[in-house]
């Protein structure tokens, strides 16, 4: 078997232009032949774009212990961590799914809607020169990784703590937006997560003490939909970000609790990529389901959600 180095030096005579970690990363797969694939979906032809939907490098790192495979399995079924009730918007597409769920889902499912934590990486909201030009592009590009201060995924850009909530949200106007709490931008002219962003902005922003101000600030939206005034000292809480709608009686909570169904259940037979188109395609062997047109706009034969290669896509009718 052909050492890292070796490897590297075989890829660089291929891809020329490509950047040395890049080259690792990709040298670390079962065969040449994966990294030759793999750089080819993110580097292209001479002629072509790099593609949008990269397949991830699968590093040969599975456990060879049947317990710990039998662990690993575990951890691929459904969690009530990965379907919380509530909108947290401080841990929104910060951890990875762990039962690839792609509808409506907190979680990530591919490297290109990962964010990290501004709680513990500061990052600023202008994009990475080295990921974005004119189109986001697989994050590895950049030699520096978690360390780099732009960001480096649209989720990264759009929920940044100094973007989220500034912007109308143009798809809420058309009536396509089916993000609901969860939408980075401003619905409508009366939208009270965006009128609580902006009170808690305001506040974080007027110094009290000689102390530093927190990177993301913890303060409960929901107390700021709540009351006019900003809480006191005391009001502030570890269950910063998350938003709960107030409800005031029996009636009303009955009614919040059958929208909210009636929303789930609409979500479930929109496209996850999109969200905007019914699905009506199946992809063979997987079984994830999307609308015609994304899997038209995608480049190789990968499922957007598991990245696993599908042989045939199937039309199907919900």
């Amino acid at each position: 078997m052909d050492s890292i180095a070796n490897r590297v030096n075989k890829l660089k005579e291929r891809f020329p232009a490509g950047e040395p970690h890049v080259l690792e990363y990709a040298a670390r797969a079962p065969t040449l032949s994966d990294a030759i694939n793999y750089l080819r979906e993110i580097y292209g032809n001479p002629t072509s774009q790099p593609s949008a939907w990269a397949k991830p490098l699968k590093v040969s790192t599975a456990p060879t212990d049947p317990r710990e495979r039998a662990r690993a399995r575990a951890l691929e079924s459904t969690t009530e961590e990965d379907s919380k009730p509530e909108f947290d918007v401080s841990e929104y597409k910060i951890k990875e799914c762990r039962n690839r769920a792609g509808c409506n889902c907190d979680n990530y499912h591919h490297e290109f809607e990962r964010r990290r934590n501004p709680n513990k990486t500061h990052y600023s909201e202008i994009p990475c020169p080295n990921v974005f030009n004119g189109s986001w592009r697989a994050p590895v590009l950049c030699s520096k990784g978690n360390n780099c201060g732009h960001s480096h995924t649209v989720n990264e850009a759009s929920y940044h703590p100094r973007t989220y909530k500034t912007k109308r949200c143009l798809k809420f106007d058309e009536g396509t937006c089916h993000y609901g709490i969860k939408c980075a931008y401003i619905h409508g002219n009366n939208d009270p997560i965006a009128a609580a962003w902006k009170r808690k902005m305001e506040m974080i922003s007027q110094p009290k003490t000689s102390q530093p101000v927190s990177f993301a600030p913890k303060v409960s939206l929901a107390s700021l939909i709540q009351r006019d005034e900003p809480p006191p000292e005391s009001d502030l809480s570890p269950s910063a970000w998350t938003f709960m709608p107030t409800v005031k009686n029996p009636v009303e909570e009955l009614n919040l609790k059958m929208q909210k169904r009636i929303e789930e259940l609409y979500l479930k037979t929109l496209c996850s990529i999109c969200y905007i188109k019914e699905k009506d395609t199946a992809l063979i062997p997987c079984g994830h389901l999307f609308c015609s047109e994304c899997l038209l706009q995608t480049v190789t034969a990968v499922c957007p959600i598991c990245r696993r290669d599908f042989r045939d896509k199937l039309t199907v009718f919900l």
